[in-house]
């Protein structure tokens, strides 16, 4: 185990079918799987990938998965 200072690192954020992706060189690579998550101000387009304007309502975002790379 390895100890190295959070500045260092990069957050990588995934969204949807991206989430649950690892290849062979992250296997190792400690991550976290969110599920439930509310967006509120925008809206997450599935088939275009990305955020949108969404009105005031709240609406669920896919299962997000959380990593640190070097």
């Amino acid at each position: 185990m390895q100890s190295l200072a959070l500045e260092k690192l990069k957050l990588v954020v995934n969204v949807g079918d991206d989430a649950s992706a690892c290849d062979a060189s992250n296997a190792s690579v400690c991550q976290f799987l969110v599920e439930g998550s509310l967006l509120h101000g925008a809206r997450w387009d599935g088939a275009a990938k990305s955020l949108c304007y969404g009105g005031s309502e709240a609406s669920p975002l896919p299962p997000l998965s959380f990593r640190w790379c070097l």
